[in-house]
């Protein structure tokens, strides 16, 4: 569904448990705060289920400086009840539009009380520390394609992505299996930490609107975690 069609699909009613939001005013906040902040949007995606009510938004920044990696920011939104406002910066692989998302600066809340104006809040702040995570994570993706791992390795991450930390479904286990046999994209050919992330990246766009910040920012946190990235 295009973004004419999405704004303006009418916007629920709110009563003294729940306080819709609009996609619109999740977008047009946006979009106005990165143009007061003189940041250029270099491209946009919205996803969203057949009647609209479930949408997620990515929108991609370059990096003075830095070729292969930009910054993004990326927001949830339902009108059906059915999940949370999200919101999170993070980064985008510009080869493939892959993911990168910390958990750190990302805000989940339900549709209720003040959340309106906890939103705009979390927009400002986060647009105002953009650049601060990009740079996070960027050093983090440098990090991890100095890590080797062997397939036995490989095969044991693999493994906890599914069983252990319910990371990945059965469907994008087995897309990360093929990654691996046979990349979309050489650059993730060499057996790196780094390849193994864009895998499984690649295989989350696939993920329903419900799904996509959650299971970014929970790899990420995983694996910053679990290599002890700085």
């Amino acid at each position: 569904m295009d973004k004419e069609k999405l704004f303006e699909i009418e916007l629920p009613l709110a009563t003294s448990t729940y306080k819709p939001v609009s996609h619109k005013d999740m977008y047009e906040q946006t979009r106005d705060l990165l143009d007061k902040s003189g940041i250029i949007i270099d491209s946009e995606h919205m996803k969203s289920n057949e009647k609209g009510t479930q949408l997620i938004t990515t929108m991609d920044i370059r990096h003075p400086g830095v070729e292969d990696i930009g910054m993004r920011i990326a927001y949830r939104n339902s009108y059906d009840k059915s999940m949370s406002v999200g919101y999170v910066a993070g980064a985008n692989v510009w080869i493939c539009s892959n993911g990168m998302m910390s958990g750190e600066l990302s805000f989940k809340r339900k549709h209720t009380g003040s959340v309106v104006k906890d939103l705009k809040d979390t927009i400002i702040d986060t647009i105002e520390q953009l650049d601060d995570n990009f740079i996070k994570l960027y050093k983090h993706s440098n990090r991890m394609k100095e890590i080797e791992l062997s397939k036995r390795a490989t095969s044991e991450l693999i493994g906890r992505f599914y069983i252990e930390e319910d990371l990945v479904t059965s469907t994008q286990l087995n897309i990360i299996k093929r990654q691996l046999d046979d990349p979309a994209y050489s650059e993730f050919s060499s057996p790196t930490l780094w390849s193994l992330y864009n895998h499984a990246t690649y295989a989350f766009k696939e993920a329903s609107p419900m799904m996509y910040i959650k299971q970014h920012t929970k790899l990420h946190d995983f694996i910053e975690s679990e290599f002890e990235l700085i």
